[in-house]
């Protein structure tokens, strides 16, 4: 119960400096500060506030330092930095780093305090083993962020790439393309889509992709193609 109230008066201190210039804060900043309250009672000591500062801190002594910006009227220098989850069951923090337009995001060890930094806003995917982690972003239509799937191994201290299918190519050919829906079918195999569009440049097609572990190495492969999606 304790613990429950000094999570809630730290959420209301985090509102009242967010608050702090008369302006509204939005429903998705105070849900996002409410993550990040919670995830501070998980790891006391780890994850501080410090005016416009984030620092996360792990057990090596090794500190992360993320400087927000919230000035709307520098757009070029425009960043806010928010501990939005952590890998289930794994101390590894996910730091979602939100710009003008676009974003990215960073897993960090509070054990070691290594971090990957890498572009795009969707969640991180840990494998049913929790020795890999599948991270990808799509972002087609504005072009803010890139648009890849990558595999990351990982154990308590250390995280490295090892394979990642990069779709930016040219615009309107065959190397264009985006991941969706992306899972893993078990610890050695996952599958997704390629998401196309035609040469209309409005339609789309799926082309569905499973990768699998075999000796050491992913291996690629096209299980078949989806209907060709109609978009006026």
């Amino acid at each position: 119960m304790l613990m429950k109230h000094a999570s809630v008066l730290l959420l209301l201190s985090i509102s009242l400096l967010l608050n702090g210039c008369g302006e509204e804060v939005s429903e998705a900043d105070m849900q996002g500060r409410h993550v990040e309250a919670e995830m501070q009672s998980q790891f006391p000591g780890k994850i501080k506030r410090n005016g416009d500062k984030l620092i996360v801190r792990s057990a090596s002594g090794e500190e992360h330092v993320f400087q927000d910006n919230n000035n709307e009227n520098d757009a070029e220098h425009y960043v806010n930095h928010l501990v939005t989850s952590r890998l289930p069951g794994l101390d590894w923090l996910v730091v979602s780093s939100g710009y003008y337009e676009g974003g990215g995001q960073a897993l960090i060890s509070l054990t070691s305090g290594k971090m990957f930094e890498f572009d795009g806003m969707y969640e991180p995917i840990l494998s049913p083993d929790s020795k890999h982690v599948l991270i990808y972003s799509q972002d087609m239509d504005a072009g803010y962020s890139s648009n890849y799937i990558s595999i990351l191994q990982i154990d308590s201290n250390e995280i490295k790439q090892v394979i990642e299918f990069n779709g930016d190519g040219n615009e309107g050919s065959k190397d264009y393309w985006g991941p969706d829906n992306p899972r893993w079918l078990d610890n050695e195999t996952l599958s997704y889509d390629e998401i196309r569009r035609l040469e209309n440049g409005r339609d789309t097609q799926a082309t569905h992709i499973k990768l699998k572990l075999i000796k050491g190495k992913w291996q690629k492969s096209i299980t078949g193609k989806s209907a060709v999606v109609k978009n006026s």
